[in-house]
């Protein structure tokens, strides 16, 4: 029997070159996976390749009425939902404070940053948690080693993903033992990078100081690792911690938040 023989996920975010390898992956486990994505092109890609095997929805993952629509089209089909992996490639290109604009642009992109990173995460706790309390599922929010050290994003990823590791931790004592919460720190591809400042990063407008990890895992060994949480709670009891899998290698392992 597969991993995830039968399990429900849903993915927000899984239409990008590392949320897809997510999607395929789970697929392969044996789980039936719902994607939500913002972007309409990489909809219709994933429609097009996986036909009727997926439910695909086209929407915001920064809005709840997005999350209530992929959560009404999962149950359904599926009559209840037992994972929820939340993934983002927003970030900031590793600008440090001085190379980042003094002017509104700052604003709008603090604003995108945090909602691809923070509200989205929230956003689908929110509608996910009642079904997940029912079937004792897992939320899984797809972080970066930023959440743990700065150094490795600018000032605005590091503090996106800080806010990500709180919400893992504040989540998984709210629901707990029901639902499990943890995030997997993962290294994303450069065109998974996205973000607002990226013409400028292009420009070589960036501090030498910080940026992205040093090197790229193979993205999956880096998916494995959402499988082992999205396992049965028979099978896996972990909760509140984040699996730092973008360290350097032999670097990468567990580690729980207190």
């Amino acid at each position: 029997m597969t991993r995830l023989h039968s399990r429900i996920i849903v993915v927000s975010g899984g239409g990008s070159s590392f949320g897809r390898a997510i999607v395929e992956h789970c697929l392969e486990a044996g789980a039936r996976v719902t994607v939500l994505e913002a972007e309409s092109e990489l909809a219709a890609q994933l429609r097009g390749d996986f036909g009727t095997e997926l439910i695909v929805l086209c929407g915001d993952p920064t809005q709840l009425a997005s999350h209530r629509q992929a959560l009404a089209a999962t149950l359904q089909r599926h009559h209840r939902v037992d994972g929820f992996v939340a993934h983002s490639a927003c970030w900031d290109h590793g600008l440090a404070l001085a190379d980042l604009p003094d002017d509104d642009t700052l604003i709008a992109g603090f604003d995108r940053i945090f909602a691809a990173n923070v509200r989205a995460y929230l956003c689908g706790a929110r509608v996910m948690a009642a079904p997940l309390r029912r079937s004792q599922g897992s939320m899984v929010f797809t972080l970066s080693t930023a959440a743990i050290q700065a150094g490795r994003g600018g000032a605005l990823s590091t503090a996106a993903h800080h806010a990500g590791a709180g919400l893992v931790r504040q989540l998984a004592l709210e629901l707990a033992p029901a639902v499990r919460v943890n995030g997997v720190c993962a290294a994303l591809p450069p065109r998974d990078r996205h973000g607002p400042f990226a013409a400028r990063a292009a420009k070589g407008q960036r501090s030498d100081a910080v940026g992205a990890p040093r090197y790229l895992p193979d993205p999956r060994s880096q998916t494995e690792h959402y499988l082992a949480l999205l396992a049965p709670h028979d099978l896996s009891a972990t909760t509140g911690t984040l699996l730092e899998v973008d360290a350097e290698p032999g670097l990468e392992g567990l580690i729980t938040l207190s």
